[in-house]
C-alpha cells in the first residue's frame, strides 16, 4: 500500500498496518486531515467586527 491508500483506509475506519518508513508521513497526513476538518467545521461570525462587544 502507498501512503494515499493507507490514509484512505484510516479515514474509512480501518486500522491499516503502516510500514515504519511511512509512519511519520502517515501520522502527519492524518493529523493534517483532522486540522482541516476542524477548521471547516468552525463557525465564523462575520456580523460584527472583532472587538465589537456592543
Amino acid at each position: 500500500m502507498n501512503l494515499e491508500d493507507l490514509v484512505e483506509a484510516n479515514l474509512a475506519g480501518e486500522r491499516p498496518d503502516v510500514p515504519p518508513e511511512l509512519r511519520e508521513s502517515f501520522d502527519r497526513a492524518v493529523a493534517g486531515h483532522a486540522v482541516i476538518q476542524n477548521a471547516l467545521a468552525e463557525t465564523i461570525n462575520l456580523a460584527k467586527p472583532a472587538g465589537d462587544l456592543g
